[in-house]
């Protein structure tokens, strides 16, 4: 048999004894040459295996031993313990076994005095060398054998050694060396018709070093180029590296969805590997999860890489690094301090990289914590080394916290002076968080200086870029993004105020506000629940199997609290952790399909948030736009007719009116707790609601003309909360004096419009949860006779499936059940259905065309106010999927008004009244009933979105 032949038959047989036996044989009856060059088939396939097939290279090293054994020949027990070493460094990163294999083998083959052979070895010897902390002896190991291998002209050995060089002075951050050994290699590669595994390596290898050195656009065009070849030549393991790279490059550029699906792929694809290059991929994944202000998903998996068995010191590093930026995001400053000097004495001056990564979030920490001085001292060590290291991606973080301290201490002309000057030398950097954070430093110094337009332009300039980097992240994750960057669009709209640009401070008011979801409407995206190719069927199949599990544990626990029969706390919290754990889970599954579908980030064009719009263009001659928006303390409402735009400043401020609110929503809980007392509490409801009026009404309609007689309104920060309607104003309420609409943001005025619909189709359901709301039959009744033929879903057939299929193209859509807010989680908020709970996660992957969609229940308009106003609740997942139009109610509501309000509205409609005013006159007429005058009766339920007719 032929050494070629062995060696398919050796990969082609999955039984290891079978293939012991096949080497045994052959070393029996082969002659001395043969085996030479079976042992050179051997190890030149089993180092190209590791690039490719870890299995195969796994398999062919142990038919190296097998054979070793066999025959005792010196030679071949040095080649075997070669390509074990490389076996143990590259595949596993046991870098200290993998030495011991190397010395072992350098020993052999210095005993057989072949220069040739040593310099392989050392070539190979010298990367585990530098992970153990011997890199001087590395590259000097490297260097006398890439000289071996020139002396016999031996240039594809050159190559493998300059390559060898070239990571090692990478892994000591020495990016202009490296970049030049690695295009040294590249050449010869080329000159010598290399493999094009170890050429397609080695251009990536390039590009990784054209990343860390900021030459994003050099970088970018080869990565994508040789993951093209890659996928071509079923590459799979060289491009999950070049995956990996461009997820690191994409991060690094603001494309924070690309990143994350890079990276995903990337962790696919290292189906072959173990240890550090899984660990490496989620640990940049938890940096750009960081980076989205995604602390608490971070933190998970930092946390879970550094408990993982047998990393390598530098994985547990980095760990440790991206678990301190993950408690540092969640402001959990002394427990990043505590965290970090808990882990001090693994920082030694061999990781002087990691070292300084870890002193930087000391500094920030101490600045977050009050001390500026101490701050700025340790910052200015850091400094120092990376200028000696040349740490350029570093640098710039590390000049900021300086300015950071010195604006602390207030020395502004030398924190102007060093902030100019880094602006000076970063204008040209690809890195949108580090121009953001100079750009915030300069805004701060200029106001400081008082000079308002330069203010203003680094405003400008440091939005747009915000606002690019916006087109990039998931609309689910702008809201946390968003977060603590609210303050830039505060401080343009004031000062855009104070050089009297009103119209330009509402533009920037606007951009402050819910963009996640005008970009959901302006795009007509859905973030649905959805496989778009084979690899995603597992997702799906993950998320639809915790949705069940979901649904099974809740109704578990809503029986146990009702039935109550002798359930302890102990058991209660255990049945809820469990519950929050199947939602963590499913969230995740969530982001991870929306990241791999392709269709949603393909394009970042498609996902840009329009430029807002000057609302009086649309706005009719009866009606007016309100828009409230809250700087620090203050609070300003922009008043626009279709002729005028006003800017009036409220003497209120948010510390009063939120004490107001308490007392308001006291007086709504009392009378929803103890309705026999309703008549005794109007009185302070009254009292309390005038002062409501008095803060926040009166001074805007001052700006009206008689003539309006509808009011849109934008609410912003606590004022969501504020049913502005139900204010009164000594005689009556607002809502006598106009119909009432609510937007999330005034450019909703161009974007949620119904849809033409013929015929009309109309879809009533209704679930009494066991009878608890008894008058939803009576409502859904009186509700059906207003049309022909609708299509009702009663109790046992008020199912969450059958009702996403009925409601697909429906022009009005009602549902009449018991809802409840989740305040902690409001994703979770969800309606009662005969088979669970429809949520606000479910309503996502709907695609609706309705008109008007009502929720007939307890609290389905609540919401929690989120970064850039994003409200998040029932209300943005129904419009998200396409409603023109929500009825939505604000607290627990009673039942029979309820009813009654609902078949008032629907008469008003039927009579062709607007929504607007169908619910004005509906609302009108149940506060008139002596048993319902108090607001918590009928107050609770607002119209959302576009106020027209059906």
């Amino acid at each position: 048999m032929s050494h070629l032949s062995l060696v398919q038959d050796l990969l082609a047989e999955a039984n290891p004894d079978q293939r012991t036996q096949c080497i045994a044989a052959f070393a029996q009856e082969s002659t001395r040459t043969a085996q030479l060059a079976l042992v050179a088939t051997l190890r030149e396939q089993a180092l190209q295996a590791l690039y490719a097939d870890r299995q195969q290279a796994a398999i062919l090293t142990q038919a190296l031993q097998d054979l070793a054994t066999q025959t005792g020949v010196f030679a071949h027990r040095a080649r075997a313990q070669h390509c074990q070493g490389q076996l143990l460094a590259l595949i596993h990163g046991d870098y200290q076994a993998a030495l011991d294999c190397q010395n072992d083998a350098r020993a052999w083959v210095a005993y057989l005095q072949d220069d040739i052979e040593i310099a392989k070895v050392d070539t190979s010897r010298s990367w585990s060398l530098s992970q153990t902390g011997n890199v001087d002896e590395a590259i000097l190991c490297c260097e006398q054998a890439a000289l071996i291998f020139e002396d016999h002209e031996e240039w594809g050995l050159v190559a493998r050694a300059k390559n060898n060089i070239a990571h090692i002075y990478a892994e000591a951050h020495q990016y202009n060396r490296a970049l030049a050994a690695f295009q040294d290699a590249l050449q010869i590669m080329v000159a010598q018709g290399s493999s094009p595994t170890f050429i397609t390596g080695t251009e990536i290898n390039v590009a990784w070093m054209l990343l860390e050195l900021g030459r994003f656009s050099e970088s970018k065009l080869i990565l994508e180029r040789s993951i093209a070849h890659c996928e071509e030549q079923s590459q799979f393991n060289i491009l999950a590296v070049a995956q990996h790279n461009l997820g690191s490059l994409n991060f690094l550029t603001g494309n924070y969805v690309q990143a994350l699906q890079n990276l995903s792929d990337a962790n696919a694809n290292y189906v072959n590997y173990q240890g550090a290059y899984i660990s490496s991929c989620a640990l940049d994944q938890a940096e750009c999860l960081s980076l989205m202000h995604q602390f608490d998903a971070a933190l998970t998996v930092a946390t879970q890489v550094l408990e993982t068995p047998n990393i390598t010191e530098i994985t547990q590093l980095r760990a440790i690094v991206a678990q301190a930026r993950a408690l540092f995001g969640l402001s959990k400053y002394t427990a990043t301090l505590d965290f970090l000097h808990q882990h001090q004495p693994q920082f030694t001056s061999d990781t002087p990289f990691w070292y300084m990564q870890a002193q930087l979030l000391e500094v920030n920490a101490h600045l977050a914590l009050d001390n500026p001085q101490q701050a700025r001292h340790q910052a200015e060590r850091l400094l120092t080394l990376c200028e000696v290291n040349n740490w350029e991606r570093w640098r710039y973080r590390v000049e900021i916290a300086i300015i950071d301290c010195l604006l602390a201490e207030h020395a502004l002309q030398n924190a102007e002076t060093r902030l100019l000057n880094l602006h000076q030398s970063a204008t040209h950097t690809q890195r949108p968080e580090i121009r953001f954070l100079l750009l915030t430093r300069l805004v701060e110094v200029a106001i400081q200086r008082k000079d308002v337009p330069q203010a203003l332009a680094w405003l400008k300039d440091c939005i747009n870029g915000l606002e690019t980097v916006q087109t990039n992240v998931m609309p689910e994750h702008r809201e946390a993004y968003l977060r603590s960057r609210n303050a830039v669009f505060s401080k343009a709209v004031a000062l855009s105020l104070e050089i009297d640009q009103p119209l330009q401070a509402f533009f920037y008011a606007e951009r402050a506000k819910s963009r996640s979801l005008l970009t959901l409407l302006a795009t007509q995206e859905t973030l649905k629940i959805d496989s778009l190719n084979a690899s995603d069927d597992q997702l799906v199949g993950q998320y639809n199997t915790s949705r069940t599990q979901w649904t099974i544990g809740n109704n578990r626990l809503q029986k146990l609290l009702h039935d109550n029969l002798g359930i302890t706390e102990a058991e209660i919290t255990q049945q809820i952790e469990a519950l929050n754990t199947i939602e963590k889970q499913l969230k995740q599954t969530w982001h991870d399909l929306l990241i791999r579908n392709s269709a949603y980030s393909a394009s970042a064009a498609r996902l840009t948030t329009p430029a807002p719009k000057d609302p009086r263009a649309t706005l009719a001659p009866d009606a007016s736009l309100i828009e409230y928006y809250t700087i620090d303390n203050a609070i300003i409402a922009f008043v626009f007719t279709a002729t005028s735009l006003d800017v009036v400043h409220l003497e209120s401020d948010l510390t009063a009116l939120a004490k107001l609110m308490q007392r308001y929503e006291l007086n709504i809980q009392s009378v929803a707790h103890a309705p026999e007392m309703r008549d005794y509490l109007l009185p302070n409801m009254y009292g309390v609601s005038k002062l409501l009026y008095d803060q926040l009404l009166a001074p805007v309609l001052a700006h009206l003309p008689a003539a309006i007689q509808k009011l849109i309104i934008v609410r912003h920060n606590i004022l969501h909360y504020v049913p502005l309607h139900t204010l009164y104003d000594g005689n009556d309420y607002l809502l006598a004096r106009y119909q009432i609409s609510y937007l999330p943001m005034a450019d909703g005025l161009r974007y949620l419009a119904p849809q033409a619909s013929t015929p009309e189709k109309v879809v009533i359901a209704g679930h009494t949860q066991n009878g608890l709301l008894p008058q939803v039959q009576v409502e859904m009744e009186e509700i059906s006779t207003l049309w022909d033929a609708p299509t009702t879903l009663y109790e046992a057939a008020c199912k969450a499936l059958k009702l996403q299929v009925v409601c697909e193209d429906a022009t009005v859509i009602h549902i009449a059940s018991h809802g409840v807010f989740r305040r902690d989680d409001p994703i979770f908020s969800g309606l009662a259905m005969a088979d669970g709970w429809l949520t606000a996660l479910d309503i996502f992957s709907w695609q609706l065309s309705a008109s008007l969609v009502t929720l007939s229940a307890c609290e389905t308009g609540r919401a929690n106010i989120g970064g850039g106003d994003e409200i998040l609740g029932m209300m943005r997942a129904f419009l998200g999927a396409g409603a023109a139009s929500l009825v939505l109610s604000q607290w627990v509501v009673d039942d029979k008004a309820t009813q009654l309000l609902m078949s008032l509205f629907y008469q008003h409609l039927q009579n062709g009244l607007t929504k607007a005013a169908a619910l004005q006159q509906a609302q009108l007429a149940i506060a008139a009933l002596p048993e319902f005058t108090h607001p918590w009766y009928w107050g609770a339920f607002t119209l959302i979105g576009d106020s027209g007719p059906l």
